[in-house]
């Protein structure tokens, strides 16, 4: 049975790693309110998990029964916690579970989650909700196609009972790491799994491009998560280039050599675009 564990103040990487630990479920919250910390995720923390090879869950839980808060909370909280993540280098589809840490006893209850977690959605997606809590809330937000992780606490609000499909549960009974108490979670073996790739940064980036040393130092480490982020807005930049680029040259009013001027066409504009891909490139290859 593998194990993933979740607690309330840092724990270094390297101690996890020691232990046999490689999945962890940690607390995201306003990175500019020191009094979060260290129970909320910091940057740092975040670093050297990563560097570790421990996967990060992302978890959000303000008060026991914030939940009930319906859709309007959800849709708020959705907002605010993806631009956390996002700070903390997170990809835009990492999934963050939200926690209902308490016995929900009356469908009035169960419909305020519904509406919190539909609330999530339409600011983040279904597949990037996950839940906390007792089999009939694991239960029912998968019935809804949530396709976030599910949580599952394992005490009485269960009653017994264990949903095959969620991604963890909660057990009773914790462990000492480092010093600091955590919850054990039993890891569903059928869970999708995903792996961290780590990779070094070459030094000819910040060679190269020396305004982007500081977010590529030489020699440090990037993930898969950084790596996104990192293409995306490439993608984005390039995007937005391409487009000053064109405009730029629909403007010009004449083709050389020609005795009058003449509206270009959209062939003339391909074999300009060409010319400027075949010099761009071999400037970036050089």
């Amino acid at each position: 049975m593998e194990i993933g564990l979740d607690y309330t103040e840092k724990i270094p990487g390297a101690i996890l790693r020691a232990a046999g630990y490689t999945e962890v479920f940690r607390y995201l919250t306003d990175l500019d309110d020191p009094k979060n910390w260290p129970k909320g995720l910091t940057q740092p923390e975040v670093d050297d998990l990563r560097a570790h090879r421990i996967k990060i869950h992302l978890n959000r839980e303000t008060t026991e029964k914030f939940m009930l808060g319906g859709y309007p909370l959800g849709y708020l909280e959705a907002k605010r916690s993806r631009s956390w993540a996002v700070r903390l280098g997170f990809s835009v589809n990492e999934p963050i579970i939200y926690s209902a840490d308490f016995q929900v006893t009356t469908a009035a209850q169960q419909m305020l989650i519904d509406g919190f977690n539909d609330g999530a959605a339409e600011w983040d997606g279904r597949a990037n909700v996950g839940n906390y809590g007792q089999y009939s809330v694991v239960k029912q937000a998968l019935k809804r196609g949530f396709t976030g992780p599910m949580w599952q606490i394992m005490n009485s609000w269960s009653n017994g009972q264990k949903h095959p499909d969620a991604y963890a549960y909660q057990l009773i009974g914790g462990v000492s790491v480092g010093g600091v108490d955590c919850d054990r979670n039993e890891l569903n073996p059928n869970r999708k799994r995903e792996t961290i790739t780590v990779s070094q940064i070459p030094d000819t980036i910040a060679k190269r491009w020396p305004s982007l040393a500081q977010e590529f130092p030489p020699n440090g480490t990037f993930d898969s998560d950084t790596a996104l982020i990192w293409s995306d807005a490439a993608a984005r930049y390039a995007a937005a280039q391409s487009d000053v680029i064109l405009a730029a040259v629909q403007k010009i009013p004449v083709v050389y050599g020609s005795p009058a001027p003449i509206a270009i066409t959209d062939s003339d504009v391909e074999r300009i675009a060409q010319r400027v891909a075949e010099i761009l490139g071999s400037k970036l290859s050089a």
